[in-house]
């Protein structure tokens, strides 16, 4: 089934979803790149981003435990998509690709699942997120004090299901919970951002 733009199949692989997905997003590419000679730096970044980076970017928490193969095509939409706004040759190696995305600000696309499941942990826990998700967030306690109390961490609940595991309620917590303190106490959410980021990076 198809709900707010997104494939949804009884394995949730979203398999036919990141298939659409690359394709669309390879379409805009090769036409971005017609008009590339045309266009200073800025500008081709600010229309990758708006009609490439905005499609790999949408839902894209829901994709927290989706196979190794799909998150490697995406990551080559990205790529490509680099390789285009910058001017280089496709014979770059991995290791250049990094360089691109890290020249262009872009996280990679694991990180950037990362950054917005981090970014949901937090304004949950601060109240400007829904009340459905911050219900599923609960703060560790230990009984007796321990070094671990003073390192805001969330439980992480136990799931039998591999389905389970991949869900807000325990993924939430196992990326919180491998975050500095530094980032955690972060005083504002622009500051948390900035931090989380560059952490990332």
């Amino acid at each position: 089934i198809k709900l707010l733009g997104v494939t949804l199949d009884s394995r949730l692989s979203f398999d036919k979803h990141i298939s659409n997905v690359c394709s669309i997003s390879y379409f805009h590419i090769r036409a971005l790149r017609h008009i590339r000679t045309c266009l200073d730096i800025d500008s081709s970044k600010s229309i990758a981003c708006a009609i490439v980076g905005s499609r790999l970017d949408y839902a894209n928490s829901c994709f927290s435990g989706v196979s190794s193969h799909n998150m490697h095509r995406l990551q080559r939409v990205q790529n490509s998509l680099a390789r285009v706004v910058t001017p280089s040759r496709y014979s770059v190696t991995p290791v250049s690709s990094n360089s691109l995305l890290a020249s262009l600000h872009w996280l990679p696309i694991r990180q950037r699942l990362t950054f917005k499941l981090a970014c949901l942990v937090y304004c949950s826990l601060h109240g400007t997120s829904p009340t459905y998700l911050s219900s599923l967030l609960q703060a560790y306690t230990p009984r007796r004090p321990l070094r671990s109390s003073s390192a805001d961490l969330l439980i992480e609940p136990r799931l039998r299901t591999t389905l389970g595991s991949r869900g807000f309620r325990s993924v939430g917590p196992r990326i919180w919970n491998s975050l500095p303190n530094s980032i955690k106490l972060a005083p504002s959410y622009t500051a948390f951002r900035s931090k989380l980021k560059t952490h990332l990076f």
